[in-house]
């Protein structure tokens, strides 16, 4: 009985173990019986992408060093000065600030910048998948584990961002290929749970993922644009 199953969960290993496993192999086995309120033998999917995001950024604290964010002092009680000198030094600053933010952001706490990613997706496959899967509780399901499982894959580039330590300030590195590789996961996980047969099919599925990354990029820009501001006036402001 699914009643007895939800009550009789595995442990916290075993379930971090199927999960990552079952997910590659029989995703539909893993978000249906979430769904269902089958929940012993997965781990919750909003708590496998905050577990994975905490070792990902908890691996590159470790192995990554990123530079200091140069910041020209400003007196505390001339605050005013920051604008009076921003069409000059202080926005080549403040652009290498966004720069510098962007790249931790999207490296070492790329995992928790996802929590922005999945609802969007779930809306977008929601949107183009209504007819053959419907309800949008289904999806966000769907979704946040194949975020989870996207965030596991995106280890592997951490190798490569330590060989282009130099450059990972560039987006070409830091970002696009993690976009790729997370899409390719999330692309693999809607074809072994949508079922995607026809031509049509990959088109939706292949829409909904450009939508829902879209907007995401539109957000976590404006997120991350706004902490490098942020970031940089407290050190302005406080001294460097």
């Amino acid at each position: 009985m699914p009643e007895q199953q939800s009550h009789m969960k595995s442990p916290l290993s075993e379930r971090i173990t199927n999960t990552v496993k079952d997910l590659y192999g029989q995703p539909v086995q893993v978000i249906e019986s979430y769904v269902e309120g089958v929940r012993g033998r997965y781990l919750n999917p909003f708590l496998f992408v905050g577990l994975t995001a905490v070792l990902l950024a908890t691996v590159i604290s470790f192995v990554i060093s990123y530079p200091q964010i140069e910041v020209s002092p400003a007196d505390p009680e001339q605050v005013e000065q920051l604008g009076e000198e921003f069409e000059s030094y202080r926005a080549a600053e403040l652009q290498e600030a966004i720069e510098v933010t962007a790249a931790i952001a999207n490296t070492q706490f790329l995992g928790f910048l996802h929590f922005l990613l999945f609802p969007l997706l779930a809306v977008a496959s929601m949107l183009f998948f209504r007819d053959t899967h419907q309800g949008f509780f289904r999806h966000l399901i769907l979704n946040t584990y194949a975020v989870g499982q996207a965030n596991v894959a995106l280890l592997l580039l951490v190798p490569v961002w330590m060989i282009f330590g130099d450059q990972l300030m560039k987006p070409a590195v830091h970002l696009y290929p993690s976009a790729f590789l997370a899409g390719l996961v999330l692309l693999f996980i809607y074809n072994r749970y949508l079922f995607l047969e026809s031509l049509t099919d990959w088109i939706k599925a292949f829409s909904a993922l450009i939508l829902g990354y879209f907007f995401y990029s539109l957000i976590a820009g404006f997120v991350v644009a706004i902490i490098a501001f942020l970031v940089y006036m407290a050190l302005a402001v406080g001294g460097g």
